[in-house]
């Protein structure tokens, strides 16, 4: 599974746009703890390289 969201914007670097509209503002690690809690394994993180994104890759534990 792949989540992305907006990260919290670094403090004082919130832009025009930032005061019109609401992203999840998620913090990393908090996606990272509700997909284990679903059951997934995070394998990758971090940053997409634009914006404020940030993304988290996530695989379901292997069965046998």
């Amino acid at each position: 599974m792949l989540a992305v969201d907006f990260a919290p914007p670094a403090k004082g670097k919130r832009g025009l746009l930032d005061h019109f509209h609401h992203h999840g503002y998620l913090n990393i690690q908090d996606l990272v703890s509700l997909l284990a809690q679903a059951g997934l394994n995070a394998v990758q993180s971090g940053a997409v390289g634009m914006g404020d994104l940030h993304f988290v890759l996530a695989t379901a534990p292997a069965t046998t």
